[in-house]
């Protein structure tokens, strides 16, 4: 008799299991698929330009691919620049301008993502562009 007690029990725990399951929403849009985006510099002034990305020369663009699992509903504004923290954007190694993000991909400049122009290729991949001017050399300061 203790035998059968202890075996519904077992049964119960493993009903209720099974139909919780089948009640807890499935990921559906949180799935991950394989997420493309391109970012492009463009240094339209005639100064040579060092990131952590690269070096931009005058009048030339440089460009990052990133690729990886994401969302299968991403959106263009979810795309994080490679970009993060303090940026230190150096013209000719003699002036700076410092970027901070506020949160990741939130900021001013090339550190937020509303700060490009965005262009979908794909479903997901998308193309962000990003152009240094001539204001950009004008609001940068003497390095320490």
């Amino acid at each position: 008799m203790e035998r059968k007690i202890t075996w519904m029990r077992y049964l119960l725990i493993g009903i209720n299991s099974v139909v919780f399951m089948m009640m807890t929403p499935s990921c559906g849009d949180d799935e991950d698929c394989w997420v493309i985006s391109n970012f492009i510099f463009s240094n339209s002034t005639n100064h040579i330009i060092n990131t952590s990305a690269g070096v931009i020369n005058p009048n030339s663009e440089l460009s990052i691919r990133q690729e990886g699992l994401g969302p299968c509903s991403v959106k263009a504004g979810n795309y994080v620049p490679p970009f993060l923290g303090e940026t230190k954007i150096i013209f000719d190694n003699h002036k700076c301008l410092i970027y901070q993000s506020t949160k990741v991909g939130i900021g001013e400049g090339p550190v937020g993502i509303n700060n490009y122009v965005s262009k979908r290729i794909g479903k997901l991949h998308y193309e962000f562009r990003y152009e240094f001017t001539d204001l950009d050399y004008e609001k940068a300061e003497d390095c320490d």
